[in-house]
């Protein structure tokens, strides 16, 4: 057999498999949407059985899988804020609490995220002054939601993609001669995806078990996708996908507490 013809026997017989491949791939990937879309489907139907006609697309307009990230303490954005606010990046460092202080003011970062920034100056801000302030600071301030009444202002920390982050917050407030800061912010926006979170069919299954338990009845009038806050410890955190439902004047966190991590 001339070689000419036998290169192009085999670069069809090569063509057809990875022809079979692709196919077989795809079939694969369709099928397991095609289950996905009837694991849903049923888990709707169960739950209309339990509280009555719905808006199904309150759910199915939400992300079918969402990633789970890990985030760790960055040290050096600390001195870095520091720097900013309050002009050292000197530190009194014990049991893992970082305490920054000069004429300024002080700062302190602990384990767990929290954080506490205290100003002397008798002068007061605005929501949109804080805001400004955090951010030449350091502090990841995009994607966050800003709740002003009176002289106190509360952010929202938001994340990268626009989730709500929940549990991140900071308080902002004038406090005698001075301005206070408190509560518990993410420096760190360098997310490492380490594994996904529960798919939708099984959010819709975990809010029906968690309403039964409640002996709750009233039809879901809205559904939206948040991240929770999961301290490991020793500076490190995992960053899960969570639903925040709204029924009947209440508001209900769905966690599936199932977030493999490779």
């Amino acid at each position: 057999m001339e070689w000419s013809r036998a290169k192009t026997i085999l670069l069809v017989v090569l063509i057809c498999t990875n022809l079979f491949l692709a196919g077989n791939l795809l079939w694969q990937v369709s099928h397991g949407w095609a289950q996905q879309r009837q694991a849903m489907d049923q888990a709707l139907a169960l739950l209309q059985e339990d509280v009555g006609e719905f808006d199904e697309d309150i759910f199915r307009s939400l992300g079918t899988q969402r990633p789970v990230y890990a985030a760790s303490r960055d040290t050096a954005l600390e001195k870095k804020a520091a720097q900013a606010l309050l002009g050292t990046e000197e530190s009194d460092t014990d049991g893992g609490v970082s305490r920054f202080s000069s004429e300024e003011g002080t700062l302190t970062f602990y384990t767990g995220g929290e954080v506490r920034l205290e100003l002397f100056t008798e002068s007061s801000l605005t929501g949109e002054e804080w805001q400004e302030l955090l951010e030449k600071a350091g502090f990841p301030m995009d994607n966050c939601r800003r709740e002003e009444e009176g002289e106190q202002v509360v952010f929202f920390q938001g994340m990268p993609s626009g989730e709500e982050l929940m549990e991140c917050t900071l308080t902002c407030r004038t406090k005698g001669n001075g301005l206070v800061a408190e509560g518990r912010w993410l420096m760190d926006t360098q997310l490492r995806q380490v594994g996904e979170g529960a798919k939708s069919y099984q959010m819709v299954v975990d809010l029906r078990r968690l309403w039964r338990e409640e002996g709750f009845s009233q039809p879901p009038e809205s559904a939206r996708e948040s991240y929770r806050l999961r301290d490991q410890g020793n500076g490190n955190y995992l960053l899960f996908p969570v639903w925040q439902v709204e029924a009947g004047g209440k508001s209900f966190t769905v966690d599936t507490g199932e977030n493999p991590v490779e």
